[in-house]
């Protein structure tokens, strides 16, 4: 066992620097490179149709539900801690806002296809469930796999009965159509609703729930490893694992995977000395402002400048690394700037 090896928090710290990095330079590159990593291999994977076989909004909805662990040990009475997971969540769909119409536009934020927007409203929800309904390891496991069959049950529905008359893209002409419509984006219809993210997010929490409480790092491996292997039945036999268009297959998979790589990075990351990895650490614990600062002085930035899909692959890689390298560094002088003021 390696000396000054990194705490629990810090582990957690780590993993949400991982989500944020694989972010940052997927789409740092996706932003000025010619190719559509969307679509052009070798990102593009058709097995499972999706950007890379680690989506990085797996990774970045997963570590929100290990947030919400601590969140939840830490404050016991229950009405602190709704408030407090209302003010913290609520702060993400509201800075989302005005977030999303500078970088896209308003119909974006409007159907739901911003990521920090449905990870508040998803946090907010799961905090509730978890406060009122206090799930043991076996109900939140329960919690999981019934959220998936909503989220294949509800969205169908959605689409088959509720869609033709309530549109995607709101009817701001219709005030209270167009407020149907955005509930039904946030709810089932939106690439980060919450039928999307709430099983990605709770399997965040049952992760550290086995890791921290139970002391059982196996079990979470074999468990999410269950997942993977019912997402490949289901793929096999019934409905392919698509994530692109969200398939009920692909939410066990989405389930599985971050719960087997983390746990396989929590017995390694055991064993690296806390500076090898501090790094990842400084990123995940500023990585809101990682998040919304790479979008906004780099991409946007650069997309005034014109190299928005402008540049050749080998070039726009090279570059990505040097930005992505500025970004880490970046989050070391700001995570230092701020404790020396404090």
């Amino acid at each position: 066992m390696a000396t000054d090896t990194a705490s629990r928090v810090d582990f957690v710290d780590a993993f949400r620097g991982i989500a944020i990095l694989i972010m940052v330079f997927i789409q740092v590159f996706d932003w000025f490179a010619v190719s559509n990593i969307y679509t052009d291999p070798p990102w593009y994977v058709s097995q499972i149709n999706s950007i890379t076989w680690l989506p990085p909004s797996i990774p970045f909805t997963f570590v929100s539900g290990m947030s919400l662990f601590f969140m939840s040990r830490r404050i016991a009475e229950r009405k602190l801690l709704l408030k407090k997971a209302l003010r913290r969540y609520g702060a993400l769909i509201l800075i989302s806002l005005p977030f999303t119409v500078i970088m896209w536009d308003l119909n974006t934020y409007l159907t739901w296809n911003e990521a920090i927007q449905g990870i508040g409203v998803t946090a907010i929800v799961a905090a509730a469930m978890l406060i009122y309904l206090k799930p043991s390891e076996a109900g939140t496991l329960a919690l999981v796999i019934s959220m998936a069959f909503v989220q294949f049950l509800g969205r169908r529905a959605s689409d088959l009965y509720l869609s033709p008359y309530y549109p995607v893209i709101p009817r701001l002409s219709d005030s209270s159509g167009a407020v149907v419509s955005i509930l039904l984006n946030a709810l089932l219809r939106g690439w980060f609703s919450l039928a999307n993210l709430l099983p990605i997010l709770l399997s965040g929490y049952l992760f550290l729930l086995l890791v921290l409480e139970k002391r059982n790092v196996s079990k979470s491996f074999l468990m999410g490893a269950v997942f993977l292997l019912v997402s490949l039945a289901l793929h096999i036999g019934v409905q392919r694992v698509d994530y692109y268009n969200r398939s009920f297959s692909f939410t066990f998979f989405a389930v599985g995977e971050p719960l087997t790589l983390y746990s396989a990075m929590y017995v390694l990351f055991q064993r690296i000395p806390r500076k090898i990895i501090s790094p990842l650490i400084n990123l995940g614990r500023v990585s809101l402002q990682v998040y919304l600062g790479h979008y906004l002085l780099i991409l946007k930035v650069g997309e005034i400048l014109g190299f928005r899909d402008a540049l050749p692959d080998p070039v726009a890689l090279a570059l990505t690394f040097s930005l992505t390298f500025l970004v880490g560094l970046g989050a070391l002088i700001y995570r230092k700037s701020r404790s020396v003021l404090t």
